[in-house]
């Protein structure tokens, strides 16, 4: 199983939507598209190397990438949203 690992960068002063935290979002694409994922922190956009360092590697599908976050991401909304496979774990 491949691993992405997500550490944040600071704290968030306004709730962060990251709906594209998700095997399924991140199966089959390189770390640099990962990062560029975009997430939304109030009405705007931004993308996702700007709120975490990214590395690792996704698997090909869902079911074989797991998503590790190293950190707080008690303001970071939508985690997983409609996650089919894989895993995340959070520490």
């Amino acid at each position: 199983m491949s691993e992405v690992i997500l550490r944040p960068i600071g704290k968030f002063d306004i709730p962060v939507e990251a709906e594209v935290i998700s095997p399924d979002v991140f199966a089959g694409k390189n770390i640099d598209e990962i990062k560029n994922l975009t997430v939304l922190q109030g009405p705007w956009e931004h993308k996702l190397s700007e709120f975490f360092e990214v590395s690792g590697e996704a698997g090909e599908s869902p079911e074989e990438t797991t998503i590790v976050i190293e950190g707080d991401v008690d303001r970071v909304k939508l985690i997983g949203y409609r996650m089919s496979n894989g895993k995340i774990v959070i520490n």
